[in-house]
C-alpha cells in the first residue's frame, strides 16, 4: 500500500522483544553491534534520569554513580552484565570481543571499557559532542560528533568522526582535504567490518571510510538522514529533518554522485507509523530500529 504521498510503504520486520532484565528496569539506549546483535542498557527510573542529565547537572551520575544493566541479545543467546556504578551520562553502549563492554558518555567526553563482569577494566577520553559510537569485530572504535563536539574547541572532536584503537587511543582523523567538505556535524555513521560510511552536514555527500582513505559521492538533492545502509555502488538514506523520520531513499553510487533511484516510507510491522522518535542504526545492507519495546530490522534489498 502507498503513503498518502504516494510513496510505497516498507513494514519493518518484527526481530526481537526488549525486555527489562530486571522488574521495574526502563530502557535508557540501544544500539547495533559489530555482529548484528542487539545491545541495550537498563536502569531503574531514577537511575535512568540520573543518566539522561548533563554531566555538569545536579543529580547527574556523574555526580552520583548509579546501578545500571547491559543486555546483549546475539543469535547465540542472551547475557546481562550489571554495572554497580556507572557515572556516564548520555551513554552509548557497543560490545567488545571477548564479552568486553564499551559505554560512551555523549557529554563530558568520558569513556569506559568493563569486563563481562561488569569490572571497569579501562577508562579513557574521547572528546565531548558525540552522536554515534560504533564498534568493529577487531575491538577498534568509530565515533561520529555533533557541532557542539565539532565546533566546542577540540582538536580531536573538531574532525568529525575519529577512529580509536582499541585501548581508545587516536588512531586516525577524517581529513579537512578530501575534496567533499568539513564534517560539521556527523548525521549519519554506518560501521561494517573495519570500514565505516557516513553522511554528514553540512552538504551531507556519502563517504566510504576505508583504512585510511576517503572515497566520496556528491548527494543530489542533499538530506538529512539519521542513518545510512551501504552496499558497493548503492546508499539508502534514512529519516532526516520534521516530516521525514520514516523516509528511506535510495540511491547509486556512480561518476562521484549519488543518484536517487527509489523513495520509500517506512512503517511498523502493522502497518502503523513509527514512533516519534525511533532509534536507527545501519550496519552494512541492515537497519535496526529500536523503539521502546521492540527491536526492528530491513534489508537494503527491501527498499528496492
Amino acid at each position: 500500500m502507498d503513503a498518502p504521498d504516494g510513496l510505497r510503504r516498507v513494514a519493518l520486520r518484527g526481530h526481537g522483544k526488549l525486555t527489562p532484565p530486571e522488574s521495574g528496569d526502563v530502557l535508557v539506549t540501544a544500539s547495533a553491534g559489530a555482529g548484528g546483535e542487539a545491545i541495550t542498557l537498563w536502569a531503574a527510573p531514577g537511575a535512568r534520569e540520573a543518566l539522561r542529565k548533563g554531566a555538569r547537572a545536579p543529580g547527574s551520575c556523574a555526580k552520583r554513580p548509579v546501578a545500571a544493566r547491559v543486555v546483549v541479545q546475539a543469535a547465540g543467546g542472551t547475557t546481562v552484565t550489571t554495572i554497580a556504578d556507572l557515572d556516564l551520562p548520555y551513554c552509548h553502549v557497543q560490545p567488545l570481543p571477548g564479552g568486553r563492554l564499551l559505554v560512551v558518555a555523549a557529554r563530558g567526553g568520558g569513556a569506559a571499557i568493563f569486563d563481562g563482569d561488569g569490572v571497569r577494566l579501562r577508562r579513557a577520553r574521547v572528546s565531548d559532542g558525540i552522536e554515534h559510537v560504533l564498534t568493529t569485530p577487531s575491538g577498534r572504535v568509530w565515533i561520529g560528533y555533533f557541532d557542539e563536539g565539532v565546533y566546542g574547541g577540540d582538536p580531536v572532536a573538531h574532525h568529525g568522526i575519529v577512529r580509536y584503537d582499541a585501548d581508545l587511543e587516536t588512531e586516525w582523523l577524517f581529513p579537512f582535504d578530501t575534496g567533499f567538505g568539513a564534517v560539521d556535524d556527523c548525521y549519519a555513521l554506518n560501521v561494517d567490518g573495519e570500514d565505516a560510511w557516513s553522511c554528514y552536514y553540512s552538504d551531507f555527500p556519502v563517504v566510504h571510510l576505508a583504512g585510511d582513505a576517503v572515497t566520496g559521492w556528491r548527494n543530489a538533492g542533499g538530506q538529512g538522514a539519521n542513518a545510512l545502509l551501504a552496499a558497493p555502488g548503492m546508499c539508502a538514506l534514512i529519516g532526516g529533518y520534521a516530516g521525514s523520520r520514516d523516509l528511506a531513499t535510495v540511491g547509486w553510487l556512480t561518476g562521484g554522485r549519488r543518484e536517487v533511484a527509489t523513495e520509500t516510507r517506512l512503517v511498523l510491522p502493522d502497518g502503523g507509523a513509527l514512533p516519534e522518535r525511533p532509534r536507527f542504526v545501519g550496519r552494512g545492507t541492515d537497519l535496526h530500529v529500536f523503539t521502546e519495546t521492540a527491536w526492528l530490522r530491513l534489508g537494503l534489498e527491501d527498499l528496492l
